[in-house]
């Protein structure tokens, strides 16, 4: 891997886990039965990044 997409990855999994915690904080959802698309989709998520947030979310 190279650093540039060491460093994309860890920018958009910061970014992810901010997002997420605002999510959970609003809408009170379980972290754990969060529907990933919809966050995916309210937060204009590209598909690319669908396993960063399963991560995120399974260690919430």
């Amino acid at each position: 891997m190279t650093l540039k997409l060491k460093m994309e990855y860890g920018a958009n999994l910061f970014m992810i886990k901010h997002l997420s915690h605002r999510y959970i904080n609003i809408t009170g959802d379980d972290p754990h039965s969060v529907n990933y698309l919809k966050f995916m989709r309210q937060n204009d998520i590209p598909s690319r990044d669908e396993n960063i947030i399963k991560e995120v979310i399974l260690n919430y």
